[in-house]
């Protein structure tokens, strides 16, 4: 008699030895492979794997997609079966065989616009609808310009790090100030690109005073070279 035929994947990121029976597949562009929960962002994946180990006796696990596509065991030779929906089913075939994985959710970006939907339900802009969300980068981090109520323009600012959002100023149309730390001050514009507006409003009084003091002294010269003042001495007889 033969050997019988393997059951489990040939290669792949899923080591046979452990077993998850949830997993999640999802992306860490944005930092949306974790994120901060708040009074409005209920719960990240950290949580809901949390509460499907706790109420459900489920072993989760969670897998960023770059990993997925990095990975050659799961590419094929032929460009039409190497595209990304491919590369995924060939790990949901490899969780399937080497974890015995019952459930996958695969975390999805209906609308294109780099958000994570789950966020984008939760925070009420619209999922399917790329044009509520702008995604800006400040200092290598992703944050975005969010439309909360559909009328076309930027409602908030939504810092992916703290969780905070922070109300927009729009001084014309497409044109938004962002304080990005809450401290009163406007740090950066967006009009289609971001520039840091800081420096225009933190001009030391110091600095102030002496240029004013010095454009007075420059003008009372100026006069008195035109004859337009002059020094009157009074002469005293002995």
């Amino acid at each position: 008699m033969g050997t019988p035929p393997s059951l489990g994947y040939s290669g792949g990121l899923c080591d046979p030895t452990d077993s998850y029976d949830y997993v999640i597949i999802t992306t860490s562009a944005g930092g949306l492979n974790d994120w901060l929960t708040s009074g409005s962002l209920l719960y990240n994946w950290t949580s809901l794997m949390n509460k499907h180990a706790l109420e459900d006796g489920l072993n989760c696990n969670l897998i960023l997609v770059e990993d997925i596509f990095s990975c050659s065991d799961y590419w094929n030779e032929t460009a039409l079966f190497n595209d990304t929906a491919a590369k995924i089913r060939e790990f949901c075939k490899d969780a399937y065989q080497d974890w015995v994985t019952s459930y996958i959710l695969i975390s999805g970006d209906d609308d294109g616009d780099r958000f994570e939907d789950e966020i984008e339900k939760q925070i009420g802009s619209n999922s399917t609808k790329k044009s509520d969300v702008i995604a800006v980068n400040i200092d290598g981090i992703t944050h975005y310009l969010i439309d909360q109520d559909a009328d076309g323009k930027s409602d908030i600012f939504y810092n992916t790090i703290s969780d905070d959002r922070k109300p927009l100023k729009a001084e014309k149309s497409n044109t938004y100030l962002i304080d990005i730390n809450g401290d009163g001050k406007w740090d950066y514009t967006y009009d289609g690109t971001l520039a840091n507006c800081e420096s225009s409003f933190d001009i030391p009084w110091s600095y102030l005073m002496v240029t004013i003091v010095l454009v007075i002294i420059i003008v009372l010269f100026i006069l008195f070279k035109l004859g337009i003042i002059y020094v009157y001495e009074k002469e005293y007889e002995n």
